[in-house]
């Protein structure tokens, strides 16, 4: 009899019942062509939480988020973040890093291995570009350089380069802009560079002499941090503008005492990178 009231009683009731379903996941963002993608994200800027991208030449994901980032156990320094080449196509790092050093090697011209667009070289430094990391916040996304067919130019001279002349030009004016100190004999007062990752710039060797940096001075407000911070914005916007081959925001300009040492007496590099 029990059982017959309630069979009763949950047919009476069983068309006001509503079964929660599980929610679906949302569909993951799949686009490896840099104006899709772009477009994409610009349209629904949640779906930058959902990325599933795969490199075309290993067919593994590419990381897009700085703790997504895995170094390679054996080429360290080499991850596989998601990388846009002036034409649209993307690779991960470490596999278009690989196409680069071979084509070099054999002594073949670069292009991309989606659609065989050249690999431009910068025109006034003739080095070859390799495209530039893929930006992950919905503001830079928004501010990245067109590709080729948009009209995006490739800069004039690469990142690298840009960020050396710019070290030495400040290093001549350091020693006159910045407050005097002494110095012994073979010291001069000079600027390095760096940004977030892990990359920095410092002296050239010149005359057959190294620059090693033995002191860090702290860069006053004045004339010259205003000359530097200057720069360094400069700098930023010829990434959001051209095709600079390194992403220059975030840099910093910073002041030292460098001392003149013959090869062999001290450490000197003047540019080391985490990619």
């Amino acid at each position: 009899m029990a059982q017959e009231i309630v069979g009763t009683l949950w047919d009476l009731i069983e068309p006001f019942v509503v079964v929660q379903q599980p929610p679906r996941p949302p569909p993951q963002v799949t686009h490896n062509f840099w104006p899709s993608l772009r477009d994409a994200l610009l349209n629904g800027p949640h779906r930058l939480n959902n990325l599933n991208l795969k490199c075309d030449i290993c067919m593994d994901r590419m990381s897009v988020f700085d703790h997504e980032h895995v170094q390679h156990h054996v080429e360290k320094n080499m991850h596989h973040g998601a990388r846009v080449l002036p034409c649209g196509h993307m690779f991960g790092t470490r596999c278009i890093s690989r196409v680069i050093v071979e084509c070099r090697n054999s002594h073949i011209p670069m292009s991309c291995p989606m659609c065989r667009t050249p690999f431009v070289d910068h025109p006034h430094c003739l080095h070859g570009h390799s495209g530039m990391p893929m930006p992950n916040t919905i503001e830079d996304i928004a501010n990245f350089p067109r590709t080729l067919a948009e009209g995006g130019k490739i800069a004039d001279k690469c990142g690298d380069c840009q960020v050396v002349d710019a070290v030495i030009g400040l290093s001549r004016l350091a020693p006159i802009l910045h407050p005097p100190i002494d110095l012994g004999i073979m010291e001069v007062i000079g600027v390095s560079a760096s940004k977030p990752g892990g990359h920095s710039w410092s002296l050239e060797p010149g005359q057959g002499m190294l620059n090693l940096i033995v002191e860090d001075l702290s860069l006053e407000e004045g004339t010259f941090q205003n000359i530097c911070d200057e720069t360094a914005e400069i700098l930023s916007e010829n990434t959001l503008r051209n095709w600079t081959s390194v992403d220059l925001r975030g840099l910093e300009f910073h002041v030292h005492v460098y001392e003149r040492v013959l090869p062999g007496q001290g450490p000197h590099a003047m540019e080391t990178e985490e990619q």
